[in-house]
């Protein structure tokens, strides 16, 4: 027997003495080869997988039973980033296998994430996005944090959206734009809905409406914007003057050049005394901040993506847009005013 690896290196060989060294290697490698081989190649492939009534992303029959494959590192890294932004716990595996393109599949107690690498690698290349994929990941993960699999009864268009909105959510939490986060759905998504998932349009608007929950309870979402059009640069050039620095500096209540800009800016930018209104209300709010009034306090819900109310939070509420359960209500929804 021969191994073909091994022939074409000595055919490529100059010299008698370099194709019986080649002989002597591959008669050494070969039984060393054949003992490591099967258990390096079937380390790779994990099981058979049933898929029964899998939640797909768009909604592509997906074969009844699949091989699954050790996933990629990349996948690995993106699966447990979506975890952590959500602050729950991975309750499945993920896998590699022969699916259209993702899907959240659970037999008997063991739940799994499917996904395409060769589907995943063409959508970031088509997309020009490396966003892109990772929204279809985080779909997939939301049906399960969701509790969607448990039924077992497949995708339906009420959790198709839910997962469409975990998905924007996580998405902000992660550090993406929200065009970076519809980016997958309104390039790859179907303009025209099915029995079991929604057109383009209304899983656009649900992915926007994740995304914008977390960006109102993120205080860093959209601070540059807003901080670049209201306050000019400390450092930006002014016009030279001949007067001394004693004659410039500003002196007296609100003298300085950005009082009433809506910010306290002394030291900083105005000397002690010179900003005088803003600073003021500054220091009025921190007060109020550190002892708030619980009676002017708004009421804290668990709601669903569309703002229904489910129940009460009552007991450590986090911010508004936060993941909150219900007893008695399947999956979980966002903190809600």
């Amino acid at each position: 027997m021969q191994a073909c690896g091994l022939i074409s290196i000595g055919h490529l060989s100059k010299g008698s003495g370099m194709k019986i060294t080649i002989k002597k290697t591959a008669r050494f490698l070969f039984p060393l080869l054949s003992l490591t081989l099967p258990s390096i190649i079937w380390g790779q492939v994990f099981e058979e997988v049933e898929t029964g009534e899998a939640c797909s992303y768009f909604g592509e029959q997906v074969p009844e039973t699949v091989i699954t494959f050790s996933s990629d590192r990349e996948a690995e890294r993106v699966i447990q980033d979506i975890v952590d932004a959500s602050g729950l716990v991975q309750n499945f595996a993920v896998h590699a296998a022969g699916v259209p393109n993702a899907a959240a599949v659970i037999r008997g107690e063991r739940r799994y994430i499917l996904y395409n690498q060769h589907f995943m690698q063409n959508t970031r290349r088509s997309t020009n996005n490396t966003w892109a994929p990772i929204s279809i990941m985080a779909h997939e993960v939301g049906h399960h944090l969701n509790g969607h699999t448990l039924d077992n009864r497949g995708s339906r268009p009420r959790i198709e959206l839910e997962a469409d909105y975990y998905s924007g959510f996580i998405l902000q939490r992660l550090g993406a734009s929200l065009d970076d986060a519809r980016t997958a759905m309104d390039e790859l998504g179907s303009p025209s809905g099915t029995a079991t998932h929604p057109a383009k349009h209304d899983r656009l608007a649900a992915i926007t409406s994740g995304w914008t929950n977390a960006c109102e309870s993120d205080p860093r979402c959209g601070a540059e914007d807003d901080a670049g059009s209201s306050r000019r640069d400390p450092v930006e050039e002014r016009p030279l003057s001949t007067r001394s620095d004693e004659e410039l500096r500003p002196s007296g209540p609100d003298s300085c050049e950005y009082a009433r800009d809506g910010e306290c800016d002394e030291p900083n930018l105005c000397p002690t005394g010179t900003d005088t209104t803003d600073c003021q209300v500054s220091r009025n709010r921190g007060s109020l901040d550190r002892f708030p009034d619980h009676s002017r306090q708004q009421s804290l819900y668990c709601c669903d993506q569309w703002g229904r109310k489910w129940c009460q939070i009552a007991v450590n509420p986090g911010p508004p847009g936060s993941p909150c359960w219900c007893a008695g209500v399947p999956g979980s929804g966002f903190i809600c005013q």
